[in-house]
């Protein structure tokens, strides 16, 4: 049955029309047909035409598979015409298109700016937001544009509405589990409120100037995120990750870093090394006159191996005036705690005293080594599990990395997809 249809083109289903067509309209034409083949023909015309009821079965249940997938094919070239469907296509991801909050006369006004074509000197907020995107394109479009504004803006592209879209079969939406089918501009998985509520407050921005808040694994993905979000506010924001160097050069790479860099602390810290973190508290007791918020984002979603992170090692151990300076500015606090201030040549209670006043803890024999905050890069090469003794380059082939500018993970299983079971103590 499969190699028939196969075979059916259209050139061959024309001609059985206009054979059948023919002797339709002179049946004379079967007087010289051998009885065999003409009773053959005729049972094959009466099956198509009339065919018994468990093959009319299996014919609907083609046509309606067949249906179903058109109606598929057609919804997913709508969702894919969605604005975080055209980001995930880009190579490398862009954060979403905003600048620090404006101080106007009558006080913090938050802004929300799709288009940075369409940035005005003035704020504006959520409602005007669409009128400005319009007529700042018509003004601007003969203008000459930075690097800057192209990378940005291809950003904006995604965010840009388009024409009301439906969907032929009901969507669940993600948030409120409702069906729907009017299709958002920019999300794919929420329905037209929740969509619009999440757009909405994908840039929104509140006034926190004055604020000083602790970030846990800002580094990447929604800490990085929550960390832009912060001091495009306005806060004073001080960020702990085992990887402080390539986190400095990230947030560095921000079109708008000039207007809140001064506001950014980078801290290595390993979380997992108890004494390190105590370490740390202290010194922000010690420093600090206020800390407003704590976002304690740090997490192991997934255990990653020591090759994972191998690739960063070696700009984490380089030289540290091989940073340009003003990457080399937001880890300068934590470089001077590393090296001089509280924990010189990795060891806590060297001195007299600690930073706080207090007398330093009795240790039996050696002073605790703090690693986790001396050293966090390096503690993520060393091999916890037995198959991390083995090598495992092949995983996590050099110079790879995914849109998050991570390392590519080849891995086909990982402690995400174990069962409850197979999670070792290391991984939980």
């Amino acid at each position: 049955m499969s190699s028939t249809t196969d075979q059916m083109t259209p050139e061959r289903l024309r001609e059985a029309i206009e054979l059948l067509e023919s002797i339709a309209a002179d049946r004379s034409v079967l007087a010289g047909v051998p009885d065999e083949e003409r009773k053959r023909l005729l049972q094959a015309v009466a099956n198509v035409y009339s065919p018994d009821r468990a093959e009319r079965r299996r014919m609907a249940k083609i046509v309606e598979r067949q249906r179903k997938a058109a109606r598929v094919r057609s919804d997913q070239a709508v969702l894919h015409e969605t604005g975080i469907r055209s980001l995930r296509r880009k190579p490398v991801f862009h954060t979403p298109n905003v600048f620090p909050a404006v101080s106007v006369a009558d006080g913090f006004r938050p802004q929300d700016i799709h288009d940075v074509e369409s940035l005005e000197p003035e704020a504006q907020d959520l409602e005007r937001g669409a009128e400005r995107l319009e007529s700042g394109a018509q003004n601007t479009a003969s203008e000459p544009r930075s690097p800057e504004s192209n990378a940005q803006s291809s950003t904006a592209e995604a965010s840009r509405p388009t024409p009301e879209a439906h969907s032929l079969e009901p969507q669940h939406c993600y948030v409120c589990k409702q069906k729907y089918s009017q299709i958002h501009h920019f999300y794919d998985q929420l329905c037209p409120s929740c969509a619009e509520l999440n757009f909405r407050k994908r840039t929104e921005l509140a006034d926190l100037r004055g604020r000083v808040a602790l970030l846990t694994g800002g580094r990447v993905k929604i800490g990085y995120q929550a960390g832009l979000k912060l001091l495009r506010s306005g806060a004073h924001l001080i960020v702990t990750t085992r990887f402080p160097r390539d986190a400095a050069k990230r947030y560095a790479s921000e079109p708008d870093f000039a207007e809140w860099g001064h506001r950014l602390e980078i801290f290595g810290l390993d979380l997992r090394h108890t004494p390190s973190v105590e370490a740390f508290c202290r010194e922000l007791l010690a420093t600090r006159t206020r800390l407003d918020f704590i976002v304690n984002n740090a997490c192991q979603t997934v255990r990653r191996p020591p090759g994972f992170y191998a690739h960063m090692m070696a700009a984490e151990t380089a030289a540290l005036h091989d940073m340009p300076e003003h990457v080399r500015q937001l880890v300068g606090a934590y470089e001077g705690l590393r090296g001089y201030q509280l924990l010189p040549e990795g060891r806590a209670g060297t001195g007299p005293s600690d930073r706080t006043g207090h007398e330093p803890a009795e240790t039996s024999g050696a002073a605790l080594i703090l690693t986790g905050l001396t050293h966090a890069a390096q503690l993520s090469q060393i091999p916890l599990l037995p198959e991390e003794l083995e090598a495992q380059r092949d995983l996590f082939p050099e110079g790879q990395l995914d849109q998050d500018l991570q390392q590519i993970d080849l891995r086909g299983r990982n402690s995400w997809r174990l069962l409850l079971h197979e999670v070792s103590t290391v991984g939980s």
